[in-house]
């Protein structure tokens, strides 16, 4: 009985700080209206922010994270354990997510890049956590699609963060040109998340990348063609990449995995 009030509590806990953390992200700029983000981007102009729609992938990510919420509590999943192994994780990158929120407002980039940095270690171990599930039969492919997806978002969104801070800083231009420096950028990115999804067999990730520098192209594309066409060229190596990932099957190793 005491496990079961336990179980529950800790699920109702996630849909709970999920919720809360998309209400802040949701109605803090329409409350505060001084140094929102948009604001704030575009005071520190970086070359790789890209435009603003992008950012609508985050609803789409809240969207999914509530409908995972929402399954988590049903008496079907009531005996899952992997809800209960991923529900402290995912409360706490919800709650660093809320953090970094306050700490970007306040235009302290160097300690909101430790948030998301944060949100991406505890993301990564969701991930793994539910990938394993799904390969020993466990849990649906489906239960990976948000984090996938938020995984991918939150490797775009550092590098971001961190641009505005060498631009706010005014480290950038120092060593490399912002043009050379973003260029650079875009390359590590690229080789990073073919290779992360040569790892996992995911697709979804990279083309959430790709999303990123799709936007950064557009952003770009009038008048700074120097980044637009390198972000353009990478979008469209992810989205070859993940079409390939997704049309060839391959057969997970279970014997690859750690024994239970």
């Amino acid at each position: 009985m005491e496990t079961k009030k336990h179980t529950s509590l800790l699920r109702w806990s996630v849909l709970i700080i999920v919720i809360i953390h998309i209400l802040y992200v949701s109605f803090y700029d329409l409350i505060v209206k001084e140094n929102t983000i948009p604001y704030i981007t575009q005071k520190y102009k970086s070359l790789f922010v890209p435009a603003g729609y992008t950012f609508g992938i985050w609803a789409f990510i809240y969207v999914t994270l509530i409908i995972y919420s929402i399954y988590q509590l049903l008496p079907s999943q009531r005996n899952k354990y992997i809800c209960n192994e991923i529900a402290l994780p995912l409360m706490i990158v919800m709650t660093l997510g809320i953090w970094w929120g306050v700490l970007f407002h306040l235009e302290m980039f160097g300690l909101s890049m430790m948030a998301i940095f944060g949100m991406i270690i505890f993301t990564y171990s969701i991930y793994r956590s539910v990938r394993k599930s799904i390969l020993y039969g466990e849990s649906e492919k489906l239960m990976l699609f948000p984090f996938s997806i938020l995984l991918g978002w939150l490797a775009a969104a550092i590098i971001a963060n961190f641009t505005i801070w060498l631009v706010a800083t005014g480290t950038i231009g120092s060593f490399l040109s912002e043009i050379v420096l973003t260029r650079l950028i875009f390359v590590a990115l690229v080789i990073f998340a073919i290779t992360f999804s040569f790892k996992y067999w995911d697709y979804l990730y990279t083309l959430t990348i790709s999303w990123a520098l799709i936007g950064i192209y557009i952003a770009r594309k009038d008048g700074e063609g120097a980044i637009a066409t390198p972000a353009f060229i990478c979008s469209i190596v992810l989205i070859l990449w993940s079409m390939g990932i997704f049309f060839m099957k391959r057969q997970p190793r279970l014997e690859d995995l750690p024994r239970r």
